[in-house]
């Protein structure tokens, strides 16, 4: 039992001063990544087809001072989910999760 201990301290020891930290994408990226993913999804022709706007993803929305192309604001939704700290924490939805 004792030998066990040991072993376990051990590896959780070497485990802990090996390991590196896990990486995430920068903001920078994060933006990138998800306007450049609404660029390439079929969204684009989709609102053109079923909702008749004839830009697509291209078409611009203003909100205030803010004008963005629909495609350019789901890469600025992606860069606000990294802030604040209580958006980060809740990033990702848990499925089974018993809140919707």
């Amino acid at each position: 039992m004792y030998r066990r201990r040991i072993a376990l301290a051990a590896a959780l020891l070497i485990s802990a001063v090996t390991s590196s930290p896990g990486f995430c994408y920068d903001m920078d990226s994060h933006e990138f990544l998800g306007a450049a993913a609404a660029r390439h999804s079929v969204a684009s022709d989709l609102l053109q087809q079923y909702f008749g706007v004839p830009e697509g993803g291209q078409t611009r929305l203003r909100a205030g001072q803010l004008l963005l192309s629909i495609e350019d604001w789901v890469g600025h939704g992606a860069r606000e989910e990294d802030l604040p700290l209580k958006r980060v924490l809740n990033h990702f939805h848990n499925p089974l999760s018993p809140v919707a």
